[in-house]
């Protein structure tokens, strides 16, 4: 007999929604890993003791991670997606007939609760993952990539310090009866004249639709307004470590200290130590190689190719800071000093001495004598050269290639980091947190389901993995302490 279904709708229903949700659903595995009650207590501060109710932190950081999982980056969108999902109703905790949150709820609030606490929520997924044994913490990778800003670069102007409203007035007033005589003096012939164009750069104009955003270019990308994402990746399992928005006007190596100090701190306060460092070229500077030297850090960061060790013939003498020429005279210290923000140091040697020299007229070229300039960290520079010239440095090259590329790959094509709709830096932030959340719970995921739950085995793994870079493998000649570690 042909069956026909005819739909009616009941004025009563029996109805449970987890029941109709599979028990391997991405969302409803995810609401009882995620445990975010802690931001109760977190976002109180922020709300007042009466009038009405506001959303429910939970549900609303909830609702950004959905978006950032499903790659929606409107809040209206997003409402409209998670009335039409059961399972997304049941990861925020709706029933089918409760109201969902409206989209400007999600804007007013990600505008109300400040930085700390979306860092706050960072901390807790990352440190979920390195309970579950997914973080080695040894070798960290960062690198940055160019987000376009929520502005138009038919939005930027003229920069005018010192212009009042008054003056203002003045120039318009000024530059409309100008235009008014040209036309009179034409015989109503008037044709405006095409705007030249005029090159534009953060010193001379701004964007006032969003000022943090800045005139940015990189090769294979137009010209146009950017915010700089800068990201550190975990090795051992491509885990963002940290993440932070920037402006895209200062160049890479200025943000490399600070980003390197919050994720050693990040993992040190996990119980995890760092020892490698990894990054491209446009993070070297004399003083991040330094810096991350003191720190106890190994650094495999390729110098600038411009760079040179000293002078060609010139030999540098260490026990007497002196640098001795092809001829064997000697250029001694005479002071150190900062040109376009890099430390330097002279080396001089009086003209009187160089005289008589055969090279004198091709060697110097200052009035006073020889004179050389040095990097104040050159032993520093010279040192990481050696380093990434070795089998390790190559090794990690390419390691630094396939850990941290892939990722910002994947947060720009799969979850919407392509563009920040929000403006402003702090906003900008927000977002990129979040994003980075979004994927590391979806690595956590994965990671979990991939191992069935076994945490000894992939904490073991780690382990291993972590002392096989400390001692270059000598203490795992046999398979067989693996192979035992896992049987247990």
């Amino acid at each position: 007999m042909l069956g026909k279904k005819v739909y009616q709708e009941k004025l009563f229903t029996n109805f449970s929604l987890s029941s109709r949700i599979p028990e391997n659903n991405f969302y409803k595995v995810l609401k009882d890993e995620l445990d975010l009650s802690f931001l109760y207590k977190t976002c109180k501060p922020y709300y007042g003791e009466c009038g009405q109710k506001s959303i429910d932190p939970v549900v609303f950081f909830k609702l950004m991670l959905v978006g950032y999982f499903e790659g929606i980056t409107s809040d209206r969108k997003l409402i409209d997606f998670v009335s039409l999902r059961l399972d997304v109703l049941y990861f925020i905790g709706y029933d089918i007939d409760e109201a969902i949150p409206w989209h400007s709820t999600i804007s007013r609030t990600r505008s109300t609760l400040p930085t700390n606490i979306f860092e706050e929520v960072f901390d807790t997924v990352f440190n979920m993952c390195v309970e579950k044994g997914m973080v080695s913490g040894h070798t960290q990778a960062i690198d940055s990539a160019l987000i376009k800003a929520n502005a138009s670069m038919d939005s930027i102007e003229l920069k005018k310090p010192g212009l009042t409203v008054s003056k203002y007035v003045e120039e318009v007033v000024s530059q409309n009866d100008q235009s008014d005589n040209e036309r009179d003096n034409d015989n109503h012939d008037y044709k405006p004249n095409k705007r030249k164009d005029i090159k534009r750069s953060n010193k001379t104009h701004y964007s006032p639709t969003d000022e943090d955003a800045k005139i940015a270019y990189k090769p294979g990308k137009p010209t146009n307004l950017y915010y700089q994402s800068q990201m550190s990746v975990d090795s051992a399992n491509c885990v963002i470590s940290h993440i932070q928005a920037t402006k895209a006007d200062k160049r890479d190596s200025v943000y490399l200290i600070p980003i390197v100090e919050k994720t050693k701190n990040r993992l040190n306060k996990a119980g995890i130590l760092v020892s490698n460092i990894l990054a491209d070229t446009n993070y070297s500077a004399g003083e991040n190689y330094f810096r991350l030297d003191k720190m106890g850090l190994k650094a495999f960061i390729p110098p600038h190719g411009q760079y040179k060790g000293g002078p060609e013939g010139f030999k540098y003498l260490k026990e007497s800071d002196e640098w001795e020429c092809p001829e064997g005279n000697k250029l001694t210290f005479r002071r150190d000093y900062i040109s376009d923000s890099i430390r330097k140091k002279d080396y001089r040697i009086p003209i009187n001495k160089c005289r008589d020299c055969r090279l004198f007229k091709e060697c110097v070229k200052y009035k006073k004598g020889k004179c050389i300039s040095i990097s104040f960290y050159k032993e520093n520079i010279d040192k990481a050269i050696v380093r990434i010239e070795t089998s390790q440095g190559q090794y990690f090259k390419s390691k630094r290639q396939t850990t941290v590329e892939p990722v910002f790959g994947s947060l720009m094509e799969n979850m919407g980091m392509n563009k920040v709709r929000t403006r402003g830096l702090d906003k900008a932030n927000k977002v990129f947190l979040m994003t980075a959340v979004a994927y590391n719970l979806r690595k956590y995921l994965r990671f979990n389901a991939r191992w069935i739950n076994e945490k000894i085995v992939a904490v073991a793994n780690s382990i291993l993995q972590s002392l096989k870079d400390y001692f270059f493998g000598c203490l795992f000649q046999s398979k067989a302490i693996p192979i035992i570690i896992l049987s247990k």
